[in-house]
């Protein structure tokens, strides 16, 4: 991989892709389609949007980005069981101190990649929730916690939003 061609947001995400041996076939994504085959299937945010989300951050939080992801990368070993840990115990608050470390502990980053998507995405989810048919939606972790996590946000538009474990 050539990574003086790439631009720095891009040279930042395939290094953290080349770190994880996760396999995106096995994601939370791909096991939700095949155990509801018959639910259709739409996006909050597609590819171009999240790629187009990362090419318009400042080159100064894209370097930010790239060294969060390079430090990351010394750490993620240690912190991935605690991680996954806290998620099987459905420990939210230790979740969000985890999730607050790395990449969004940089205030830009964070407004970026979780709180303007979120902002986004509850007005998706709103209108999604105004059909009849109601919608399975899911996302990520990291976009479940805090005062600016969906619930949090769906709840100050006047949603009743209850935690199942």
């Amino acid at each position: 991989m050539q990574l003086d061609r790439m631009e720095t947001w891009a040279v930042a995400l395939a290094l953290a892709q080349s770190s994880t041996d996760a396999d995106t076939a096995n994601g939370v994504d791909r096991s939700l389609i095949r155990n509801f085959p018959e639910t259709k299937t739409i996006e909050l945010e597609g590819v171009f949007a999240q790629l187009s989300m990362f090419d318009a951050l400042p080159l100064t939080e894209q370097r930010d980005l790239l060294t969060a992801v390079l430090s990351d990368a010394f750490d993620e070993s240690a912190h991935f069981e605690e991680l996954i840990n806290s998620w099987q115990a459905g420990d939210v608050d230790a979740l969000e101190v985890q999730a607050m470390r790395g990449i969004l502990a940089d205030p830009e980053l964070y407004d970026a990649l979780l709180a303007k998507r979120n902002r986004t995405w509850t007005a998706q989810i709103s209108n999604l929730l105004s059909a009849q048919d109601k919608p399975l939606i899911a996302v990520g972790a990291g976009h479940m916690l805090g005062d600016d996590g969906l619930p949090a946000m769906l709840s100050e538009n006047g949603y009743t939003v209850t935690r199942i474990q």
